[in-house]
């Protein structure tokens, strides 16, 4: 079996390993590169001096002061020399510009023989026409290579023991906030909601846990939601069913006369309906609802979507009496024709049966606003209003003139305009009920 490491472990290992890596970094460049990232400092060094030189070459108290000043806090020695130099001054030579040899603004590292010292030596040609020359000693270097090497050494054994410490605490912290997440995130899983979830960090882990307390919240209420929903949907089957039930023994009795078993028939068939109607709403909020649902944008006529609505539900229009008004011109938009068939269809057969008797249903557009408008039998209080797009919810006008129906009308165009991103909203004035659409029209 694989053996687990734990996130703390994974995490001090790794901020280890990254403190090793850099230090073993360190010193290879120490040993490849040093050496020549020291002569190149020097190198420019020089080089500066040699502009500085030519600044105060005229003056010759200023010359000599600034070459002693070299020779004493840097250990360089310069020396200033007319054209032709033919002898040996303060025991090392002068390169002759008569020789073939000799560039102008060369350097050269050469050893002394006896005692192994290297020195980095620079000449080249004023713009007065005289010549510098410069030698320094690069013995300090290697001389405090050794001290260099066992200091890095202590340094990486004193980092090494303060990264471990540091980030032991580093990693218990953030591993801590995790396992609590975790232990959170479990709590979830088995139904459980916490109400403790936020961390404050400062960091992905606080928001991890914003993202994680938010999730959890909205879990919670859909939970409620579905229990809820099954409920009132159990709610809804159960009356029907004892309905059927009783009319069924009813008509199992011998001594039943024509008259009432035709009405028993007419009851049966209309709760039969009733039920099919419930169960064909029920499959539609939850196809429209599902995470597969896929939306397909087309261009879509509405004229011709409430039209064939109007036709469909002209039964109810004739019943009732109701005079429909049509105040539009061509409207087209962009939109997934189901979604707004299924919320058209609802939106017009709750206004044609919920208006009162001999009244006006009336479809407008105003502003990109597309409004249906009826006359309500009846009032709706403001509860009842803010339930109006909950599942199973139902005016008081519905109730208290019996009107057939299942209360997913609402529920289900809700949920086709929101998955559509279309926004709608409800407005009671007095006796009417208007339900307004913003569109985009093309």
């Amino acid at each position: 079996m694989k053996m687990k490491i734990n996130f703390f472990k994974k995490l001090f290992i790794f901020s280890l390993g990254i403190i090793f890596i850099t230090v073993i970094v360190g010193y290879l460049l120490n040993i490849f590169l040093v050496d020549d990232f020291y002569i190149y400092r020097k190198k420019e060094n020089i080089k500066n001096i040699k502009i500085n030189v030519e600044k105060v070459i005229n003056n010759r108290e200023a010359l000599e002061d600034y070459i002693d000043t070299l020779k004493e806090l840097d250990g360089i020695e310069v020396k200033v020399l007319n054209k032709k130099p033919h002898k040996m001054m303060y025991h090392w030579k002068y390169p002759s510009v008569e020789n073939k040899k000799w560039k102008n603004g060369n350097f050269k590292i050469s050893t002394i023989p006896r005692i192994g010292v290297k020195l980095l030596t620079y000449s080249a040609e004023l713009k007065n026409g005289k010549y510098i020359y410069v030698r320094t000693s690069l013995s300090v270097m290697a001389a405090h290579k050794h001290e260099i090497y066992l200091f890095n050494i202590i340094t990486t054994i004193v980092s090494i023991l303060v990264a471990g410490i540091l980030g032991s605490i580093f990693s218990k912290k953030l591993t801590g906030n995790i396992e609590k997440l975790n232990e959170k995130a479990l709590e979830i899983s088995n139904m459980k909601f916490p109400k403790d979830i936020i961390i404050k960090s400062g960091d992905e882990i606080e928001e991890l846990s914003y993202s994680l307390d938010k999730m959890s919240k909205n879990l919670k209420n859909s939970i409620e939601n579905l229990k809820g929903f099954v409920s009132n949907a159990s709610h809804e089957l159960k009356t029907p069913i004892a309905i059927l039930s009783s009319h069924l023994q009813g008509l199992n009795n011998k001594d039943i006369s024509e008259e009432k078993r035709k009405k028993y028939l007419e009851v049966l068939n209309r709760e039969v309906r009733d039920m099919n109607d419930l169960i064909n709403n029920l499959l539609t909020i939850s196809r429209i609802t599902s995470p597969d649902y896929k939306i397909n944008m087309e261009k879509i006529n509405l004229n011709k979507l409430i039209d064939n609505s109007l036709e469909k539900y002209e039964l109810l229009e004739l019943t009732k009496d109701i005079e429909i008004i049509k105040i539009y011109e061509n409207l087209e938009i962009m939109g997934d024709i189901k979604l707004l068939k299924l919320a058209i269809n609802n939106i017009i057969q709750n206004g044609l049966k919920y208006s009162r008797e001999e009244g006006q249903f009336l479809i407008y557009i105003r502003d990109e606003h597309l409004y249906f408008e009826n006359e309500m039998d009846g009032n709706i209080s403001e509860k009842t209003f803010k339930e109006l797009f909950e599942p199973f919810g139902r005016g008081e006008n519905a109730l208290d003139n019996k009107v057939e129906g299942t209360g997913l009308g609402l529920s289900i165009v809700k949920n086709a305009l929101d998955l559509s991103n279309i926004e709608y909203k409800i407005e009671i004035k007095g006796k009417k009920f208007i339900f307004d659409i913003k569109l985009h029209l093309l």
